[in-house]
Parts: C-alpha cells; sequence; structure tokens
C-alpha cells in the first residue's frame, strides 16, 4: 500500500510536473508571441517612419525644385523685361534722334529759305510791271534756282527761279518782266 501511495503520488508529481512544464511552455509561447507581435509592430513602425521620411523627402525636393522652376521664371521674365526696356529706350533713343535730325534738316532748310529770301531782297524786290496778263499766268516764286546752274548762262539782270509746280522762269530786273524762255547773253547785251 506503501508503494502504491508511493507511486501514486510519484504520478501525482509527474503529472504536476507535466502540467507546470506545459503551463511554462505555454508561457514560453505567449510570451514568444508577444515579442514576436512587439518585434513586427516594432519593424512596422520603422517601416512607416521610413515612408513617412521618405515621402517628405520627396515632397522637400518637389518644393525645392518648384522653388528653382519659379526662380529661374522670374529671372526669364525679369532678363525679358529688361530686355524689352533696353529695346523701348534704343527705340526712343532713335526717334529722338531721328527727330533731332528732321528738326536739323527743318533748320538748315530754312536757313537756306532765308538766305535766298535775303539774296532777293539784296538784289532788290522789285514789282513786276507790264503784260498784265502773263504775270497773272505766273505763280510766285517758291524759291530761286541755284546760280551756280542757271545764272552763269544767263545775261546781266537776269535771275532764274522756280514756280510751285517747278517750271523755270526768268525775271529781268532791269525791264521788271519775266519770261518762260531763258534768255541768251547776245540778244540782251
Amino acid at each position: 500500500a506503501i508503494q502504491a501511495a508511493l507511486a501514486k503520488e510519484a504520478t501525482a508529481r509527474e503529472a504536476a510536473k507535466r502540467q507546470a512544464e506545459a503551463r511554462s511552455a505555454e508561457l514560453k509561447r505567449k510570451e514568444d508571441a508577444i515579442r514576436r507581435a512587439n518585434l513586427e509592430a516594432a519593424a512596422e513602425r520603422q517601416r512607416e517612419e521610413a515612408r513617412k521620411r521618405q515621402e517628405a523627402r520627396v515632397k522637400a525636393e518637389a518644393e525645392a525644385r518648384e522653388e528653382q522652376q519659379r526662380a529661374r521664371a522670374e529671372e526669364a521674365e525679369a532678363r525679358a523685361s529688361a530686355e524689352l526696356a533696353a529695346r523701348v529706350r534704343e527705340k526712343e533713343m532713335a526717334a529722338e534722334e531721328a527727330k533731332a535730325r528732321h528738326r536739323a534738316a527743318e533748320e538748315a532748310k530754312a536757313r537756306h529759305r532765308a538766305a535766298l529770301e535775303a539774296a532777293a531782297r539784296k538784289q532788290g524786290e522789285m514789282t513786276l510791271k507790264g503784260e498784265p496778263e502773263r504775270l497773272q499766268s505766273l505763280p510766285k516764286a517758291t524759291e530761286t534756282v541755284s546760280r551756280t546752274t542757271h545764272t552763269l548762262a544767263l545775261p546781266k539782270g537776269w535771275t532764274a527761279h522756280k514756280d510751285k509746280k517747278g517750271r523755270t522762269y526768268y525775271k529781268n530786273h532791269k525791264t521788271r518782266t519775266t519770261t518762260w524762255d531763258k534768255p541768251t547773253r547776245s540778244a540782251y547785251e
């Protein structure tokens, strides 16, 4: 009976030992599962943080590219504006130079006209007499024809003039007459 009680007790101890080992193995499995879950959660967190860092880096690079493009566009626009302003200034300067040249030419024409008028006055402003019909058909002289080309061949006292239509007529200041025909030296000398 002692042996049976001892065998029963040994069996019970062995059963308790097996149960304790089973509980220990179960606890170890649970701890391992928790540890694996914690590791997986930590790895997932790391992956999520890495993904967020990557997204932030991509976003920052995109913003930097956009900023560079915006800066380049602003530089190009500023360059284009400066070039346009320079072209406008050049055109304005060219226009001013053209106006100045035109004014100078007009002043030169006015001086030339005044010199011609002074020369005509110096020769004497004579009223034309005789042949009233012919005088009415002659328009007033707009300018005296250059002496170098026409007065060399004219007799003394004659001057050549142009009417408004550009036709040449001749004045005799001695007789106060005009004619469309060019006088010759031999006929009046």
